[in-house]
């Protein structure tokens, strides 16, 4: 007996993308609760996180501040914003990888997102920083934090229009396609591991199907980007002046 599939979400979803030429709309899966926080209890990967918080911590210390860079994300900021990237839209950063087995073996445990929709890494925020409101690009994914150094005082971000704080070494889980903004203004750095993962409302199916399109997606976009290279350069060798002796 064939068991038949409801794919009709994600076949809205491939069409919508065929209509519109609003990058934000483009990104938004249909149906999909819009609900700003999230219990972490209800995700698996949070314990496992926080019964490693120890070894993870001693992983970005061994590394250093020198494996940091700025945050290249075109959003507003006041004062140090710094990350170290684990994997970024669908590339694993193998060095930050291997320096970091404990992390990296959780994060590909679990139902992460390690394609072109989400990231992992650690983020810095100096002291007396300030990250803009800005919001997240898509729906598919909840955004996760393991605090590792929180220091006490105005340290939080607003979300939806509510206050929160984090709590060291525990996680906490909110859609960052709402509106949100980061501060620090105390005198220490705030470091916390930030961790994509599906949106719970999302099939095993709807994942696999979603993964299949971001790699199909991936690679022809960096096979179009190495034909417009090697177009380009042709172009420019073609019209370049003649030299006469």
């Amino acid at each position: 007996m064939t068991t038949l599939v409801d794919d009709s979400r994600f076949v809205s979803y491939l069409l919508g993308r065929g209509q519109s030429r609003n990058i934000r709309q483009l990104n938004m899966y249909p149906d999909l609760r819009a609900e700003p926080w999230y219990d972490p209890s209800l995700f698996p990967i949070t314990r496992a996180l926080e019964e490693s918080v120890g070894a993870i911590k001693d992983e970005i210390s061994r590394i250093g501040t020198g494996g940091f860079h700025p945050e290249k994300e075109n959003i507003a900021r006041e004062g140090n914003w710094d990350t170290l990237p684990l994997y970024q839209r669908g590339r694993k950063n193998v060095p930050n990888c291997f320096a970091c087995p404990v992390t990296t073996e959780i994060i590909e445990s679990y139902d992460t997102i390690r394609t072109l929709a989400g990231l992992i890494y650690f983020s810095r925020l100096g002291p007396h920083s300030r990250v803009a409101a800005h919001a997240g690009p898509t729906n598919l994914r909840l955004r996760c934090h393991l605090g590792l150094s929180i220091p006490t005082g105005e340290c939080g971000l607003r979300l939806a229009g509510i206050n929160y704080t984090w709590a060291q070494d525990k996680c906490i889980i909110f859609d960052d396609s709402f509106v949100h903004e980061v501060w620090n203004s105390s005198e220490k750095e705030r470091v916390v591991l930030i961790v994509d993962l599906w949106h719970p409302d999302l099939s095993q199916r709807e994942i696999l199907l979603l993964k299949t399109l971001h790699a199909y997606t991936a690679v022809q976009g960096e096979a179009l980007n190495r034909y417009w290279r090697t177009y380009d350069a042709g172009v420019k060798t073609a019209h370049r002046p003649r030299e006469y002796d």
